[in-house]
């Protein structure tokens, strides 16, 4: 292997870095998000799924080719020409605890409310379609983009049909892909750094309980912030800073598409970007800001399916206006004492860990200038993002019964992973054995209690009920959407209605899993509307059946509709007119 040149400008490397496993990362982690965005922004354009994944791969594979075959690139280079690093024995811990749970999710499927509200319907949309979505007909209530749905799709089509069990395995790899990135921030090339550092990525690891296993958004968005602070922080001159911008501002991008609220994230990660790079900034090359070209063209495609392909309205309020004024001081006290005590509850270990890094940042802040650069960044954004969502929890006063923000607090757990990482690896390089088989004990025994605490979590499910071979729980619906779809006419509109307290809605658990089966058929959109309005909503939806499910005995929708049904069946319903409302036959599906 060829040592480093003098210069770095004359180095041919295909991605320097300082090693194999550093290489290793770099190209999966920058690989994959550089494929996904792509891939958002052709479909974008309207581009069909199958044909973008299509055309990515085989212009990646032939880079990669022309690259390393005919420009005769190095893979990596490296600071030494007796390269001995110890990066991939403990990498297996981390690799051994990601197969264990890829096991968990091949064996057993946990739907959530979440998946059949958004993620997986824009999923199967995508996957039924082969490009995004079109209409508000059926996803028209969250301010998302597809950049996580598509994925699942990509999969669906590789696999040949919709499982929604294995889309899990995207979050498996986001954060053992986080978890390397670590890893790779460690420069002191012993066993025993290495080994530290994966135990406690481990740990992180762990503390995301069942949000490793289930379809979420969380797990996407810790990677890209643990890419972005990880790319951020190597200094190193091997990288153009013209082209890490760019990539940067891609990445910050990318988080922004996740969740219309992630926006905010966007604005304050380039903020980070410009303090941080403000001299680079100054001396980058005229010619260089071409490559600024790229995140350009990301928006514009952004921009042109909004406008001339999706022209749907979702407003959503970042803040509810009503709840801000909602309590008096010794209440709104109260309940930021409340949130700080769930925070703890949920998350004790990533509690203790965020309290280190504030008296620690306490601790430097009389010579904060000695301090460097990413010493300053990584305990600002670890102090920033978390407090973001905690402040906007104590601004609305939101129920944590949710359980929301214990999910919301995340994207950041990976960079107290860096921020060790960065801090200390000279430290732990210099441990005895004493102290290294000390912390090896404490962080096995906290990694010990959070996958109790995950194993906990999930036995509130019934393992008979929810294995994914044959889900109990969920073929009840399952077989009543089955016989609704053999009695519905062929492209028949169908409206699902239940009850949510005093309203008429479809977001009721029940009538988002027989909505989700039956798809094709669904029309209004999610909904939820005071009774007085629901006639408003028949009107535009102008469904041909009702398919009743999720409503009460006394509850609004019988009132409505004027009807004596039972509630512990579904009923197909079939509507003869709207001015009047007059309703046909009635089917019992269960």
């Amino acid at each position: 292997m060829k040592a480093v040149p003098s210069s770095f400008k004359d180095s041919k490397a295909f991605l320097p870095t300082n090693n194999s496993f550093e290489f290793l990362v770099y190209s999966l982690s920058i690989g994959t998000f550089s494929f996904f965005i792509l891939l958002l922004s052709l479909t974008h354009l309207g581009f069909k799924l199958s044909f973008s994944a299509g055309l990515l791969s085989s212009l990646f594979f032939s880079s990669l080719i022309y690259k390393v075959f005919f420009l005769k690139q190095d893979l990596f280079t490296t600071n030494s020409s007796s390269d001995k690093n110890f990066f991939y024995l403990p990498a297996l811990l981390i690799i051994f605890y990601a197969g264990y749970l890829i096991l968990i999710k091949s064996i057993f499927y946990f739907p959530s409310w979440d998946h059949f509200t958004y993620w997986l319907v824009d999923a199967k949309e995508i996957f039924i379609h082969d490009h995004l979505r079109t209409t508000a007909e059926i996803n028209n209530y969250f301010n998302y983009t597809s950049f996580l749905p598509l994925q699942f799709s990509l999969l669906y089509q590789l696999l040949g049909s919709i499982k929604e069990e294995a889309t899990g395995i995207f979050s498996v790899i986001y954060l053992s892909l986080s978890s390397m990135l670590v890893l790779s921030v460690n420069k002191v090339q012993t066993f025993k750094t290495n080994f530290i550092l994966s135990l406690l990525c481990i740990l992180i690891f762990s503390c995301f309980w069942n949000l490793s296993v289930v379809s979420y958004a969380e797990a996407f968005t810790a990677f890209c912030f643990t890419l972005f602070f990880r790319f951020l922080i190597n200094d190193s001159p091997q990288f153009d800073v013209a082209k890490k911008i760019t990539f940067l501002i891609s990445l910050l991008i990318g988080i922004g598409f996740i969740k219309g609220p992630f926006k905010i994230y966007s604005i304050f990660l380039l903020l980070f970007l410009i303090v941080y790079y403000a001299r680079e900034i100054k001396k980058i090359k005229k010619k260089s800001f071409l490559y600024l070209l790229i995140p350009v063209l990301i928006l514009i495609s952004q921009l042109y399916y909004r406008l001339y392909v999706w022209r749907e309205h979702i407003e959503i309020p970042l803040v509810d206006e009503r709840r801000l004024l909602l309590g008096t001081i010794s209440e709104r006290l109260q309940y930021i004492l409340d949130t700080f005590a769930f925070l703890f509850k949920n998350h004790p270990v990533m509690s203790v860990l965020y309290l280190f890094v504030i008296l620690y940042a306490l601790m430097k802040i009389k010579n904060w200038k000695q301090n460097s650069k990413s010493s300053i960044a990584l305990i600002s954004a670890l102090i920033l993002f978390p407090g973001i969502n905690i402040g906007y929890y104590i601004l609305e006063m939101t129920s944590h019964q949710s359980q929301s923000l214990s999910r919301y607090v995340t994207p950041t757990f990976f960079v107290l992973g860096l921020f060790f990482a960065n801090e200390f690896s000279q430290k732990i390089s210099s441990w005895g054995k004493k102290t290294t088989i000390f912390v090896t004990l404490i962080l096995s025994l906290l990694i010990h209690k959070e996958v109790l605490r995950t194993h906990h979590h999930i036995k509130n499910f019934d393992f008979h009920d929810w294995k994914a071979s044959s889900n109990k729980t969920l073929e009840p619906m399952s077989s009543a959407a089955l016989k609704a779809a053999t009695l519905l006419p062929q492209n028949a509109r169908l409206l699902f209605v239940g009850d949510i307290d005093t309203s008429i809605s479809n977001m009721g658990f029940s009538s988002l899993i027989q909505r989700y089966l039956l798809l094709p058929n669904s029309v209004g959109g999610l909904y939820r509307v005071p009774i007085d309005k629901f006639s408003d909503k028949l009107f535009t939806a102008k469904p041909d059946f009702l398919y009743l499910t999720d409503f009460t005995q006394d509850g609004p929708t019988l009132k409505f509709l004027n009807l004596n049904l039972s509630n512990e069946h579904s009923y197909l319903v079939k509507i003869e007119s709207f001015s009047p409302l007059k309703l046909g036959a009635i089917t019992e599906l269960n």
